[in-house]
């Protein structure tokens, strides 16, 4: 890593978690996970989970701390241990249709940005996306790093039912839903694959964060027929 993860804020979570922050930085979201992974290798005393987001890290522990402020020169130790440390990424092509029968949202979109449907399309598939993090829901994937003339707010009124599949967008990032359930994120898409393998006990979530994913953009015809390749 170029620059060192450096903590700057420690937040309590009840008696028995803590989220800590991080000073911004061109590594930080490397650095975090890094340090997730040293963590679940080398475990603190106690530490049962331990949750990444894009600027933080919550620590839960099995029992309640008596004083958070202990953890943390064996913290920093950690965070200072990280130099040589490099993530295992993958490279996800990922079929996508924009279609109005699968994007309720599109022409909303395309109006908001000014743009055609076909640039859209040439626009939201030119990029290559990195996973910043994984959540609200099982699988969920947020993907940062839109081309820069896509950027809009999320919905006024969550939708109440977002199918599987859907490939969405709000402010400067993609999200893609796993799950069905409910979201607030502009729909311009879906994809035919499936995002989670509950039966891959060892992995079932297709992404892991800092993947890097590249859509391609398919017609609503072989949408319809999708079987994955032998």
């Amino acid at each position: 890593m170029s620059q060192p993860l450096v903590m700057h804020s420690w937040l309590p979570n009840g008696d028995c978690a803590v989220i800590i922050g991080f000073k911004p930085s061109t590594d930080r979201l490397r650095g975090i996970h890094g340090l997730c992974a040293d963590l679940l290798h080398q475990p603190l005393p106690g530490l049962i989970n331990v949750i990444p987001a894009e600027a933080s890290l919550t620590l839960v522990f099995d029992l309640p701390l008596a004083d958070h402020q202990d953890l943390l020169p064996v913290l920093t130790d950690r965070c200072q241990r990280l130099k040589d440390w490099q993530p295992e990424t993958k490279t996800h092509q990922i079929p996508v249709c924009y279609d109005a029968r699968v994007a309720p949202d599109l022409e909303f979109v395309c109006d908001q940005l000014g743009m055609t449907h076909e640039t859209l399309v040439a626009r939201h598939s030119a990029v290559e996306y990195r996973v910043n993090m994984l959540g609200f829901l099982p699988g969920f994937a947020y993907l940062a790093d839109n081309h820069p003339t896509i950027k809009l707010p999320r919905k006024a009124t969550p939708a109440r039912s977002v199918a599987a599949g859907s490939v969405a967008v709000a402010g400067t990032q993609t999200g893609l839903y796993a799950l069905s359930s409910p979201g607030g994120w502009q729909v311009i898409g879906r994809t035919p694959v499936a995002l989670i393998d509950w039966a891959n006990d060892h992995q079932p979530m297709r992404f892991s964060p800092l993947d890097r994913v590249r859509f391609q953009a398919i017609d609503w015809a072989t949408f319809q027929s999708w079987e994955p390749p032998a």
